[in-house]
């Protein structure tokens, strides 16, 4: 009986480990999917900005589309962050 305990509770702890190593790739955003996007595509830019570093920061979104080329203008609040951060 111990014998069969211990091979289940094994058995339970591997399965365990090996789920939580898993990722699935829906829960993964490809950003590669917006390559040949443009500016006016509303979804596709709010998707990119929401996948930056400091998305929840984001005060405003502007659009530069006047003359080309055309651009997209983020506006964030205050960041408090390490400036070697930004690049790592």
């Amino acid at each position: 009986m111990k014998r069969i305990t211990i091979y289940f509770i094994s058995l339970v702890s591997l399965f365990i480990v090996l789920s939580g190593c898993h990722l699935s790739a829906d829960s993964k955003t490809d950003l590669f999917q917006y390559k040949n996007s443009y500016v006016g595509d509303n979804s596709a830019v709010l998707n990119i900005v929401n996948e930056l570093t400091h998305h929840q920061e984001l005060d405003q979104i502007s659009l530069e589309t006047e003359k080309e080329p055309y651009g997209i203008t983020l506006e964030y609040k205050d960041i408090e962050t390490n400036f070697l951060s930004i690049f790592l």
